[in-house]
């Protein structure tokens, strides 16, 4: 939909939110489903492949690590969607939660400022879908069950509803990102590679030989100085709202 017709964005606001509490109410509805594991590394990440050049097999691993070094020196194409999501990690987080004896949940206001967990608080994200055949992700699809690629904002508890406000944060993230075609760029710093941190101290890790702890990245890092969506205002004021993501680094979760 072309979204600079005044007519046209105010009837696209009442679609999205009559879509966030349609989602919202679907999954109450199946609040007892368990969702699946996570893919194991064999369905997330890339196969081994055949150089077409030398014709020698590189591990998933070389794949990875050449696809994601290749996104980050030249970007990458996407078609973004502005969605609500309500995620597998918070149906888990809600689950841990679940008191059989007394047959409810325990304690499902976390203290982030009186807001839920789970269906009753979906996450409003950047969905992003690669261009096909331009410059893939160096994984086939996101480690969540039939989860999509996407940029995290905020919970809909965090941002509060007068987002949807004429003139407000939706309507500019509907105009600027709905149904458009953009070219991310990365943050140039950034490698397929780096150095695991402790999670309590936050210092770097090394192994009992004195050696670096290495891992694979989850997460493409934005630039945040060039990325059209890490630099985008609406973006940056909605997650100035939210506890949960707005400190981490912009980045496409993987």
């Amino acid at each position: 939909m072309d979204v600079d017709d005044n007519g046209d964005i105010v009837r696209l606001l009442l679609q999205h939110r009559q879509d966030l509490f349609t989602r919202v109410l679907n999954n109450m509805n199946e609040w007892q489903y368990k969702f699946p594991p996570s893919l194991s590394d064999e369905e997330w990440w890339p196969r081994p492949e055949r150089d077409p050049r030398t014709g020698v097999m590189r591990t998933k691993e070389e794949v990875f690590d050449q696809v994601y070094n290749y996104i980050v020196s030249r970007g990458v194409a996407v078609r973004t969607k502005v969605e609500w999501l309500v995620t597998h990690a918070e149906y888990r987080r809600l689950e841990r939660r679940w008191n059989p004896d007394r047959n409810q949940y325990d304690d499902y206001y976390e203290g982030l400022g009186g807001s839920p967990t789970g269906p009753w608080d979906p996450l409003l994200a950047i969905t992003v879908e690669p261009r096909t055949g331009l410059n893939p992700f160096p994984v086939a699809r996101y480690r969540e069950p039939n989860q999509p690629f996407h940029f995290s904002i905020g919970h809909y508890w965090e941002l509060g509803p007068d987002i949807y406000d004429r003139g407000g944060i939706m309507e500019g993230l509907l105009r600027t990102l709905h149904n458009k075609t953009i070219h991310l760029k990365m943050d140039p710093t950034q490698s397929a590679l780096y150095q695991e941190r402790d999670e309590w101290t936050g210092e770097l890790r090394f192994d009992e030989n004195g050696q670096p702890v290495m891992r694979r990245q989850t997460g493409l890092q934005l630039d945040r100085k060039r990325d059209p969506i890490a630099t985008n205002p609406y973006i940056i004021a909605a997650r100035a709202r939210s506890e949960r993501h707005g400190r981490r680094d912009p980045h496409i979760s993987l």
